[in-house]
């Protein structure tokens, strides 16, 4: 999760505070969870663990 913070901070060019924000509220609109959202940004598939 926060490497996902990290990469989306950097991207966006935010705080971490902000990102994890963002990772939170695109978790929330997709009725997923946060881990998912990190994954989704990391570019990895969920069913690869």
């Amino acid at each position: 999760m926060n490497r996902a913070i990290g990469v989306l901070a950097v991207r966006r060019g935010v705080s971490t505070t902000d990102a994890e924000a963002l990772l939170r509220a695109d978790a929330y609109a997709r009725g997923s969870s946060s881990a998912d959202a990190a994954r989704r940004v990391l570019g990895v598939d969920a069913g690869s663990s």
